[in-house]
């Protein structure tokens, strides 16, 4: 579905007016949605999330009979799109609205406090949006239980081995070039997609006779490249020092990525490359090597990172419960 024009979106207040009752006598919908201000708002929602949650929820256009439930959905949506902000995913409507996604929110994002009942109506909520918003309309699945782990699953070394060896299986150039860069921005410096379709050559740079990648947007940093990727990111960049090292982006497309995606070539013997797996795999890949909570938080773009759910994905410490217990205990002999 195309999102809706200013236009548009005045036409679709004036059609839902009638349906929104139990408030003010005639409350147009835009009038309800700014008003709303969620209890979680911050700088971020001020200045970008707002305007989103304003187009999706109009363009969205769900079947609402009072304003009691328009703010319900308001409410649903709202909370969606600061766990997306907190846990660094895309505020993009096909990243937001697949089952799989809304699924781990309600897993992870709601919090114990949450009946399975007020989870089964968050899901409701969210699965109607994605129905309204989403291109294709997702398959359903058997609701989950609530109580399962969440995170993306991380690649194992040999799979990480699989998929560094899948550009050269590409069709074309271009696809190559694509299959590099994505895949080596994502495991060797956990960078999300929308960062990926901005780096260009000039923002690989030395810092301290390290090699980094420059990160441009909302989340600006300098992230710690892995020595593994390097080779990778330094052909890419001497065959093309200018524009994005991945590939160049129609800027006006809502997901430049997706058809380079769909078109690569996935051989039986490799998984398939996905954003968040291969960001966790590198958040693993950090976390085992004991980077300080500080700067993964700094390094990840991510100042409130569920550790406690990343802690299950860590290598058994089970040999070394006698050095951990000095360590915390200040004699690290």
């Amino acid at each position: 579905m195309t999102l809706m024009t200013a236009d548009e979106l005045l036409e679709a207040e004036a059609r839902l007016l009638p349906n929104v009752v139990g408030g003010e006598p005639a409350v147009p919908c835009g009038v309800l949605v700014e008003r709303y201000v969620p209890s979680m708002a911050n700088t971020w929602w001020w200045h970008e999330g707002r305007h989103v949650f304003r187009l999706w929820v109009l363009s969205a256009s769900p079947k609402i009979n009072n304003v009691r439930t328009f703010l319900a959905m308001m409410r649903a949506l709202s909370r969606m799109m600061f766990y997306a902000e907190q846990t660094g995913l895309d505020l993009d409507v096909e990243t937001l609205f697949t089952d799989r996604v809304i699924d781990t929110f309600i897993t992870q994002g709601l919090g114990p406090g949450i009946s399975d009942r007020s989870r089964t109506v968050y899901r409701s909520r969210l699965r109607a949006f994605g129905e309204a918003l989403l291109r294709r309309p997702p398959r359903r699945r058997v609701p989950p239980t609530w109580g399962r782990f969440g995170l993306a699953r991380p690649y194992t070394p040999s799979e990480v081995d699989a998929l560094f060896d899948l550009p050269r299986v590409q069709r074309t150039p271009l696809l190559q070039r694509f299959a590099t860069g994505w895949i080596a921005l994502c495991i060797g410096g956990g960078i999300r997609s929308g960062e990926v379709r901005s780096i260009a050559a000039d923002d690989l740079v030395t810092v301290g006779g390290v090699r980094c990648v420059r990160v441009h947007g909302p989340r600006e940093r300098v992230v710690p490249l892995w020595t593994r990727v390097l080779p990778m990111l330094d052909a890419l960049a001497e065959e093309h020092p200018a524009g994005p090292l991945a590939a160049n982006y129609r800027p006006e497309q809502r997901d430049p990525m997706q058809q380079h995606r769909d078109r690569l070539k996935i051989p039986a013997w490799s998984p398939r490359p996905h954003t968040e797996r291969m960001r966790i795999t590198w958040t693993v890949r950090l976390l085992t090597a004991g980077i300080h909570i500080n700067r993964f938080g700094e390094y990840s773009g991510t100042p409130n990172f569920r550790f406690a759910d990343a802690a299950r994905l860590l290598p058994d410490r089970a040999d070394h419960i006698v050095d951990d217990l000095r360590l915390a205990a200040g004699d690290p002999k």
